[in-house]
């Protein structure tokens, strides 16, 4: 760190340093990004036999059997 003053290493640290998310908290980020974008979908799609909306249950059901890959630097709107 070119210094033995611990007050400007921390700050050095807390300014150029990366945040590292824990697995639960990613996995909880990514339930939500998922979810979010079932609800998107659901409010756009209807089921063509019986003329009446698609449920956010049944996409998020059908995009976990197709095993649909949440990407996180993305928009849910994109990913929709």
């Amino acid at each position: 760190f070119g210094s033995s003053n611990q007050t400007k290493i921390c700050l050095e640290i807390l300014n150029k340093g990366e945040l590292q998310v824990g697995a639960k908290e990613r996995q909880h980020q990514n339930d939500q990004i998922l979810r979010d974008i079932a609800t998107i979908v659901a409010e756009k799609c209807i089921n063509p036999l019986t003329q009446k909306s698609i449920t956010v249950g049944m996409v998020e059901r059908a995009m976990k059997e197709i095993h649909y890959s949440v990407k996180p630097g993305k928009s849910t709107k994109t990913q929709a």
